[in-house]
């Protein structure tokens, strides 16, 4: 018996995440190496295009019905927040280093749930509302105000996460009117537009190393962008979502052989905080549902 087939489709769905995780930490680790030598918009632009060329071929001969959206204006909100944030993680990876970036971007998942009631509706209970303020606490142990840690290097990488927070509510709000595959074609055309005016400005010719390491960053990204969706395909979100926080572990081991970086006590105790009062929102957010 083939032990793929008969996996059941939970166990499958956190396969697909964990390989997602795997994916994306390899995409912003050669982001980090290529802006080491390439201008930040060239490597950004390789990021976005491949985005696209890779979701032409899912979309077959719908690509042009799937461009019809009846919330238009949001679908290029949405992407126009991906746009900042991918900006700021880009330009973020040259200041801070690898894991510690990462574990400020755990912030989202937190901004999320404190911005839902304002921007969505939805209600927000007291247990859930001390999960954000625990969460807000953790990123207050990475980046220490008042401290010579507090400055430019980490207000990039908040403002990513505030960005990333936008962009998964927009999504939400995108997905009560536009079809999955709507949402896909948008998602990188504002970034896409904005990099191919500009990146042609600050293009620097890659060598044959250069063009291989670009080529693999969109092959991981979208492969990276393949496994998420699978995963949500294959179970429901609140079983695979957990698993994402692996991408500390891989930014983690990756930071370490590539460039010898290991984040410190303080790093590794927000992270914790953050990761722990995520996963304590998570929980509540099944409880309200009835999930068990």
């Amino acid at each position: 018996m083939n032990p793929i087939s008969g996996m059941s489709q939970r166990r499958r769905g956190i396969l697909w995440m964990l390989l997602s995780c795997l994916l994306f930490a390899h995409v912003n680790a050669l982001a980090k190496h290529l802006t080491l030598d390439y201008p930040t918009l060239q490597v950004l632009w390789v990021r976005f295009a491949f985005q696209a060329l890779m979701s032409a071929p899912l979309m077959g001969r719908g690509l042009f019905l799937f461009m019809r959206s009846e919330v238009l204006g949001l679908q290029l909100l949405r992407s126009f927040y991906l746009t900042v944030c991918t900006v700021l993680f880009f330009f973020g990876l040259q200041l801070v280093p690898f894991a510690d970036i990462t574990a400020i971007l755990f912030l989202a998942p937190i901004l999320v749930t404190a911005l839902s009631a304002p921007m969505l509706g939805e209600t927000v209970g007291g247990r859930r509302w001390a999960g954000v303020v625990a969460g807000f606490a953790g990123a207050l142990i990475i980046v220490r105000p008042g401290t010579d840690i507090f400055q430019l290097s980490t207000v990039v990488p908040l403002g990513a996460a505030a960005f990333l927070a936008l962009f998964q509510i927009s999504s939400r709000v995108v997905s009560r009117s536009d079809h999955a595959m709507t949402t896909l074609t948008y998602t990188p055309l504002v970034g896409l537009v904005v990099t191919s005016i500009v990146a042609p400005f600050v293009w620097q010719t890659p060598d044959a190393e250069g063009w291989f390491f670009m080529v693999l960053l969109g092959i991981f990204g979208s492969g990276g962008q393949y496994a998420l969706i699978k995963a949500f395909e294959a179970t429901e979100a609140s079983a695979v979502a957990p698993f994402f926080y692996s991408l500390l572990i891989w930014a983690t081991l990756l930071g370490f052989v590539v460039w010898d970086e290991l984040p410190d006590w303080w790093t590794a105790l927000g992270a914790a905080v953050m990761i722990a009062s995520g996963l304590y929102i998570l929980q509540r957010e099944q409880v309200r549902r009835g999930d068990r």
